[in-house]
């Protein structure tokens, strides 16, 4: 429960090379990519606004967004090994 929140909050604070709650963020903004293949598009979207995530270091790759662009689907896992 959360788990969306709390990425969202710490790739904001990497980058904008802010704090996280009372953790350090790093000494200084670097960019992120944030990958999300599970939350549809709006709640992702509601949740950057609540979160006042605005920083252009803060990049997106969204699998609805993925799909309209490309008809593709976002796997970002290894393809299987073939045996012999």
């Amino acid at each position: 429960m959360g788990k969306t929140w709390l990425a969202m909050m710490i790739g904001n604070g990497i980058a904008e090379g802010v704090r996280i709650g009372e953790w350090p963020a790093g000494e200084a903004a670097r960019p992120v990519l944030y990958v999300d293949g599970e939350m549809n598009l709006h709640d992702s979207i509601s949740r950057a606004k609540a979160l006042k995530i605005v920083s252009p270091g803060f990049r997106w790759l969204h699998h609805e967004r993925y799909f309209e662009a490309l008809q593709g689907t976002l796997n970002i896992a290894p393809p299987p090994i073939k045996r012999r």
